[in-house]
């Protein structure tokens, strides 16, 4: 997969006509007063949300957006996470929330901030399931927890 950081418009990104982004997908980019940004970008005809800056309850409508158009668009969670200067619980759990039918969500390259809100979740039992692709630098895929069901008679 390549690696485009500019922001590039969402229209006419493939040569072939059923790897276009699907009708609307140039809206997909948001920006907040805070620096958080959220740009849906295409690449060899799947969708990757790129986020940047601080990930915190303020970014969760925009991720909930962002995720109703993958299922629109029937795309797989796929994250480019590289720009995350910042992420507490609740941005975690907004980027959790992208998956909307419980599959994995593909975190390529997380960022340092969030590798480390990862590890202390790990250490206190925590927080989504963590599977690494090779160095946890490339990329992690994140399972959501599944709620406690009740005790094995």
């Amino acid at each position: 997969m390549t690696d485009s950081r500019a922001a590039l418009p969402l229209q006419n990104r493939s040569r072939r006509a059923e790897l276009r982004a699907p009708a609307g997908a140039a809206d997909a980019a948001t920006r907040d007063s805070e620096g958080a940004s959220l740009l849906v970008r295409w690449s060899a005809g799947s969708a990757v949300v790129v986020l940047s800056g601080e990930l915190d309850m303020t970014c969760a409508q925009r991720l909930a957006n962002a995720g109703r158009l993958l299922g629109e668009w029937a795309q797989p969670p796929v994250v480019d996470a590289a720009g995350v200067t910042f992420i507490d619980l609740a941005g975690l759990s907004a980027l959790c929330s992208l998956s909307r039918t419980g599959e994995p969500v593909l975190v390529l390259q997380p960022s340092a901030s969030l590798l480390r809100l990862l590890h202390v979740l790990a250490l206190a039992g925590w927080g989504p399931s963590v599977q690494a692709l090779g160095d946890r630098e490339q990329g992690v895929v994140l399972l959501a927890p599944t709620p406690p069901g009740p005790a094995p008679a």
